[in-house]
């Protein structure tokens, strides 16, 4: 059976973490510590080892210096890649 880790818009959001990461300079700890996590929680969701809730998504991208709705946006258009 396939997990929700290994499909294509867990990949998209991973990618869209990634980018935001990379763009704004945050480190994977702060970021962590900022979505009030450990960095080896971090560590396993970039990873693709783990997946996130929903209801964390606001928390994510606040995290990463964005609004929710933009870090959809983006997730959406990676996506559609």
């Amino acid at each position: 059976m396939r997990g929700i880790t290994h499909t294509k818009a867990h990949k998209a959001l991973i990618a869209t973490m990634s980018a935001y990461l990379t763009e704004s300079g945050i480190l994977q700890r702060d970021w962590a510590k900022r979505c009030g996590r450990d960095e080896k929680w971090a560590t396993a969701v970039l990873n693709g080892h783990r997946g996130v809730q929903a209801a964390d998504l606001p928390k994510i991208a606040k995290a990463l210096g964005t609004t929710l709705q933009q870090f959809v946006k983006r997730w959406a258009a990676i996506l559609d890649t």
